[in-house]
């Protein structure tokens, strides 16, 4: 497997966005038929994006972006090296298939639909064709598309996953169930070429412990939101710390799940609903 940059600031910018939540209303939940489920991860790698102070659309060389001269040789020249090795560690790591089947053992445990066919696709499909499959589901039954992408931070000390996940019924206009899914890994290192080096070491023991673990949060984080329904949990309300392209912010809103060192929560207050995994200590504080 190989890590790259390119499309790194659009990829930022994207998942900086703001997305709507259209939650299952428990009464059309009764009334679903069948759910075709599209698992999309285009990606054969995971994106290495470039720090703040680079410019990104740059093309050839493993960065794949120009780094502006105020970061200095040196320090392109030691990210450089720490990638090569990174490269070799990971090689034979398959994340798609790992993803895959995490998904599709969580929906079919999962009692709140009833999943059919589950498909995988490593590449995007067209508004066209998805309407085109969806049309073509018998009436009361709907269409699931889950949308991935999976990056380092632009500082290399944590893996994050975004999901996004659409569900409409045919000949119908507005989606019947719709959100985004963050997952962020615990930190790694003080960042820059150390982090990428720890995450190779071991055989990159630590990047697919990582991943692995991304892959069951974001299904878990699914099936929670399939079954909350309208309702929402009022307590507790957390604000935790979320580290992406544009620096660390606050993830704030009720949990709906947590664990000594890991919390699910609904933010509330900048992302519209999304729900979010992100590391969290047993002494309240983010890792």
């Amino acid at each position: 497997m190989r890590t790259t940059m390119a499309g790194a600031l659009a990829l930022s910018l994207a998942a900086c966005g703001t997305p709507m939540r259209v939650p299952m209303d428990p009464l059309a939940k009764s009334r679903l038929g069948e759910v075709k489920v599209i698992e999309v991860l285009a990606q054969d790698e995971v994106v290495v994006r470039p720090p703040p102070s680079a410019s990104a659309g740059a093309a050839g060389g493993l960065l794949g972006v120009v780094i502006e001269s105020k970061v200095g040789e040196s320090r392109q020249n030691d990210l450089q090296a720490a990638l090569t090795p990174f490269y070799a560690s990971v090689d034979d790591f398959d994340f798609r298939s790992q993803f895959n089947a995490s998904l599709s053992t969580a929906l079919a445990q999962d009692k709140s639909i009833r999943v059919g066919q589950v498909e995988h696709a490593s590449q995007k499909l067209l508004d066209t064709e998805l309407k085109k499959q969806r049309n073509a589901l018998p009436a009361g039954n709907a269409l699931m598309v889950c949308t991935t992408d999976y990056t380092f931070s632009p500082d290399f000390t944590r893996l994050s996953i975004t999901t996004r996940v659409e569900m409409t019924q045919p000949g119908a206009v507005e989606p019947l169930f719709k959100n985004t899914y963050f997952y962020q890994s615990a930190g790694l290192g003080k960042g820059g070429s150390e982090s990428l080096s720890a995450w190779g070491e071991n055989k990159g023991a630590r990047y697919r412990s990582a991943a692995g673990e991304g892959a069951s949060q974001i299904a878990r984080m699914i099936g929670l939101d399939l079954a909350a329904g309208t309702g929402e949990p009022v307590q507790p309300v957390l604000a935790v710390s979320r580290h992406d392209f544009f620096g660390s912010f606050d993830i704030k809103g009720p949990v709906l799940s947590s664990e000594a060192d890991r919390v699910i929560m609904r933010d509330t207050h900048v992302f519209a609903g999304s729900l979010h995994s992100l590391p969290y200590n047993a002494g309240g504080q983010p890792k």
